[in-house]
């Protein structure tokens, strides 16, 4: 092989190399950005779940305190009717009354003439005495009218005593109606502020659970190459600062209520933590159940706990108390039988944990994509 043949097959391999080299070194570069890239999406995601969580949570505690509002105005309405139905039957009364007294009056004007031929009653005492055919007869006469005078004087005092009654019985039965008609108008319009409230919370929800839904198959994607401290801010955002990760969670919980720790029970609990979705401290299922020292985490009365202990024992014993008249029971029977996630999931829907939310999907409609990204959503 000639000189030139040789030089010009080193020179080849060297720009092959230093090809591969640039290649390399632009691959990594890319990798690295894509990563970099990746950690700011997530760190973009992490705040927005942050606002959300805030919007989900103002929104509740307005639908509360509208629904309270709301509440108060209807009880506020039952003595209101109640004292609104007794005046009108004392209306009904006191005009059955007055008009008994009208009768006794026109009776009372009958007798007189008809006692007393030819003369009206309440003729003055000079009518009486021309009219008068003998001393005795004017002396009836005179006491007749007088008497006749009194008595429709007495009807005629009975009927106005009536009368005045009358209008002030009807004066208070309007002022009950009016007060009863503003009563209702609170209320309608609390009721129209709680169904915007709740309006409200469930965009925020939803908005929450497409956030959390990009966050996850972020991770799935990436698992490999973040960082724990990636994860980890990921799950404070989810969560809070006071917490463990839902996995670990699932798995404490299980331990303290004696059932398996089986992966349909894992997956079951974690997707029960996601649907919560609360950043309560040490309160993963947002139990309201009081402890000592605990505080409230919102208007709905959701406890921040002290300790993972302490937000342990207050979940068991919120099951606990509510095992028949709450269905809890069913729950943890499912588990201890190691039924299927989506099984235990139907049961935690069943129960009064949170009836009739997530439009009866409650926990159910979360396991196919727990199950599907099991190992990020225990991460988290």
């Amino acid at each position: 092989m000639s000189a030139r043949g040789t030089r010009s097959r080193v020179l080849a391999l060297c720009l092959a190399v230093g090809c591969v080299a640039m290649g390399m070194a632009t691959s990594n570069a890319s990798v690295t950005e894509r990563l970099d890239d990746a950690r700011t999406r997530l760190s973009s995601l992490s705040d927005r779940i942050a606002a959300q969580n805030a919007a989900v949570a103002a929104a509740h505690d307005e639908a509360v305190a509208a629904a309270a509002r709301a509440s108060e105005a209807s009880q506020a309405l039952i003595p209101l009717t109640v004292h609104r139905v007794l005046i009108a039957q004392r209306l009904d009364e006191v005009n059955a009354e007055l008009e008994a007294a009208r009768g006794r009056f026109n009776a009372a004007v009958v007798d007189a003439f008809v006692g007393s031929p030819g003369m009206m009653p309440g003729v003055d005492t000079f009518a009486a005495v021309l009219g008068a055919q003998s001393l005795d007869q004017l002396q009836d006469q005179i006491a007749f009218g007088d008497a006749v005078t009194r008595e429709r004087e007495s009807v005629l005092r009975e009927v106005a005593a009536l009368q005045r009654r009358l209008d002030e019985r009807g004066a208070t039965l309007d002022a009950l109606i009016d007060a009863a008609r503003q009563v209702r108008t609170r209320r309608d319009e609390a009721l129209a502020e709680q169904q915007a409230a709740v309006a409200r919370e469930q965009v925020a929800l939803d908005e929450l659970a497409a956030t959390r839904t990009r966050i996850v198959a972020l991770i799935d994607r990436l698992r490999q190459r973040l960082a724990p401290q990636d994860i980890s801010d990921v799950a404070d955002a989810f969560q809070g600062e006071q917490h463990v990760s839902y996995g670990d969670w699932a798995n404490a919980f299980l331990r303290v209520m004696g059932v398996p720790r089986c992966r349909s029970n894992m997956v079951a609990t974690v997707a029960w933590q996601v649907q919560e979705g609360t950043q309560a401290a040490w309160n993963p299922l947002a139990t309201t159940h009081r402890m000592e020292g605990s505080t409230d985490f919102n208007g709905a009365g959701v406890q921040n706990y002290g300790s993972l202990e302490q937000g342990l024992q207050a979940t068991q014993e919120t099951i606990e108390h509510g095992w028949e008249q709450y269905g809890y029971g069913a729950i943890i029977r499912s588990m201890n039988d190691c039924a299927g996630a989506h099984a235990t999931a139907l049961a935690i829907a069943a129960s009064q944990w949170c009836s009739g939310c997530a439009d009866g999907w409650y926990v159910v409609g979360l396991i196919p994509a727990v199950e599907a990204s099991y190992d990020t959503f225990a991460e988290l």
